[in-house]
């Protein structure tokens, strides 16, 4: 896993903006497979269509702490469109989660 850490919250300021567009183009196409979250913060993400790619993230109380993936863009970049997609993902469930908690 590649550790950096920075906030859920403000995750959009450590993607590059073409990697969040990417990212995000991914979600609405529907390609999540499926999104699980063990009781330590670490989720994992499939997508459709791509059997061998898995993306990891670790998600501390209110920071990511590190992430991966199994696409090729990631081993070069350290970044790619499914983790870009997975924060995204986690951030919205997240917050989701909160308004339901405030009801």
């Amino acid at each position: 896993m590649y550790s950096k850490t920075f906030s859920i919250e403000n995750y959009f300021m450590h993607i590059p903006e073409y990697v969040l567009d990417e990212g995000r183009e991914l979600l609405n196409s529907s390609a999540l497979n499926s999104a699980s979250k063990d009781v330590k913060g670490l989720w994992l993400l499939r997508w459709k269509g791509e059997p061998d790619c898995e993306t990891e993230v670790f998600v501390g109380r209110k920071n990511v702490k590190a992430y991966s993936c199994d696409c090729s863009i990631f081993q070069e970049r350290k970044m790619c469109c499914h983790v870009s997609a997975a924060i995204h993902h986690i951030h919205e469930t997240i917050e989701k989660e909160k308004l339901v908690r405030k009801k």
